[in-house]
């Protein structure tokens, strides 16, 4: 029997465009507990990296992972995205779309929070 309503149906995925196509982008319930445990421990590497920026400049090879990081994030976000194409975007590009990811995510997880209830009695 088919199932009348199927959840997945009603998630409006982010676009992002690039080269005139429009690409959707993954969100959490898309990845596997092992993928989202690696997405956020690279999330949380990248933060901590962006953080200290305005304290000191960050060293050359600091940046070489904050590039390689945002790369990799991009890759699993949006897989759809050729790497050729992948490799065109600047790092602010790809932080953008991380950023569009994290808000997509944020998101998603308030809509599936059940409602708070009303506070009972009065004062």
């Amino acid at each position: 029997m088919e199932p009348i309503l199927t959840l997945a149906t009603l998630v409006e995925r982010p676009l992002i465009r690039v080269d005139k196509v429009d690409y959707a982008l993954r969100l959490p319930d898309d990845f596997g507990l092992v993928e989202l445990v690696r997405i956020q421990r690279m999330q949380r590497t990248l933060a901590g990296l962006l953080d200290a920026a305005p304290e000191r400049e960050l060293a050359e090879g600091e940046i070489e992972r904050v590039a390689a990081l945002l790369d990799e994030l991009v890759a699993l976000i949006v897989p759809d995205l050729p790497q050729a194409a992948r490799g065109r975007l600047r790092d602010a590009q790809r932080l953008a779309v991380v950023q569009v990811f994290q808000t997509a995510a944020g998101a998603a997880q308030a809509a599936r929070r059940p409602p708070s209830s009303p506070p009972t009695g009065a004062s």
